[in-house]
């Protein structure tokens, strides 16, 4: 019986002589993770068919669009990696296999993958002064976001200071009269941008209402020195005489209007904590002493708070002051800073604030974001607190004024506030 011809499948050493087969991709991903702006990756897996010739290498390729070019990466195994891809692309990937017998057609294509990077460089942002205050308002526009949303910016000053945001301006607390720049840099899930270029340069606002010191110069305290009032001993306030208020240079006019506690603002007594509304005449409320402030044989009509301006506040201990008048009324706007809600003022209300160089009443409604407000502790001691934000109400508010002997200054929402 003659014997029949073989049949059945190539064998592999037969396969040694054919090129490989088409790979199958089994992943196309997006690589976003510390991707710089437009330039995006790709990594892709892939396998060889069952039976298919080795492969001694493997070429991955996909087109980008903003480039107008094929993306290309050759390596030995999966996955590979192709770079060099524009942010926001979508492109698709084929893999082709090699061996010494020639190139694989081209795989199927994976599915679409859409490519995401860090966000772009900002450009230089804005730095501006405040007018009233040692604050710089630092200002920028978004970039593109690299395909992912902006999360935060992070800034720095080239003075060493830095800091982070959610939005595109912060509001820096400078030393008056110091010149500085602003770079700033974009974040999202990707990674960082890079640093913008540096704004142009600028000098801090510098409050300096005299070109000398007005009275430590002289080694007295402005009160008392000389047993008057050294302000009405000349029929004017001193700072009338150089032509203008040393607050001007703050954008406002620090008087007129009510100045006022809203109804809910807590007062400090001797007795604790009670709400403005509930204050009545000949109550005693607490206040503080201020050494450079000399009161003693004076009434509060013998100064006015607006030529309040001194080098240094030295706390002299807790002052309980009497209430002699009482007022109520209505304004159409209140401030309350750093998210102290339960600490309303009307904008005309007079709080003491760390000025440079002088510690100065200025209105609530003109206190800017990195001013330094003064709060009184429990034990009496100074708390300096700087602004980090500010909101205000305009809907209609019941408020009220107190008048006080022997100082018009006292403890209100924790701060330290005029009412005059």
């Amino acid at each position: 019986m003659a014997t029949g011809k073989k049949t059945g499948k190539k064998s592999q050493a037969a396969n040694d002589f054919l090129e490989p087969k088409p790979p199958v991709i089994t992943s196309a991903s997006n690589v976003g993770t510390a991707r710089g702006f437009n330039n995006g990756a790709i990594t892709v897996s892939f396998t060889l068919p069952d039976n298919s010739p080795a492969a001694t290498s493997f070429t991955a390729s996909a087109y980008c669009s903003v480039h107008s070019a094929t993306h290309t990466v050759t390596g030995a195994s999966s996955p590979l990696v192709i770079e060099g891809f524009g942010t926001g692309v979508v492109t698709t990937v084929t893999v082709t296999a090699t061996n010494d017998k020639g190139t694989s057609a081209a795989s199927t294509a994976s599915s679409n993958v859409t490519i995401t990077t860090v966000p772009a460089t900002p450009s230089a942002p804005t730095a501006t002064a405040d007018g009233g205050a040692a604050t710089d308002n630092v200002s920028w526009t978004a970039p593109a976001d690299g395909g992912s949303a902006i999360t935060s910016y992070d800034w720095q000053s080239d003075d060493s200071k830095s800091g982070n945001t959610g939005s595109t301006s912060v509001a820096v607390g400078q030393e008056a009269g110091t010149t500085q720049a602003y770079r700033v840099r974009a974040n999202n899930a990707n990674g960082n941008s890079e640093y913008s270029a540096y704004s142009a340069n600028l000098t801090s606002f510098s409050f300096t209402p005299f070109g000398f010191a007005p009275f430590g110069a002289f080694g007295f305290t402005p009160f008392g020195a000389f047993g008057f009032t050294p302000f009405g001993a000349f029929g004017f306030t001193p700072f009338g005489a150089f032509g203008f208020t040393p607050f001007g240079a703050f954008g406002f006019t620090p008087w007129g209007g009510p100045s006022c506690v809203h109804e809910d603002t807590l007062i400090r007594t001797p007795n604790g904590d009670i709400a403005a509304k509930d204050v009545k005449v000949d109550d005693f409320i607490t206040s503080v002493g201020i050494q450079e402030i000399e009161l003693e044989g004076l009434t509060s009509s013998d100064y006015d708070w607006r030529s309040i301006a001194i080098p240094t506040a030295t706390n002299t201990g807790i002052v309980e002051v009497r209430v002699t008048a009482s007022e109520e009324s209505t304004v159409q706007e209140v401030v309350w800073f750093n998210g102290e809600s339960e600490s309303k003022f009307s904008l005309d209300h007079p709080m003491f604030l760390k000025g440079d160089p002088y510690y100065v009443f200025i209105l609530a409604g003109g206190i800017k974001v990195g001013d330094i407000l003064i709060k009184i502790a429990p034990d009496g001691s100074i708390i300096e607190v700087p602004v980090t934000s500010i909101n205000t109400d305009d809907t209609s508010h019941k408020v009220y004024k107190f008048s006080c002997e022997p100082q018009d200054w006292f403890i209100s929402g924790d701060y330290l506030t005029h009412n005059k």
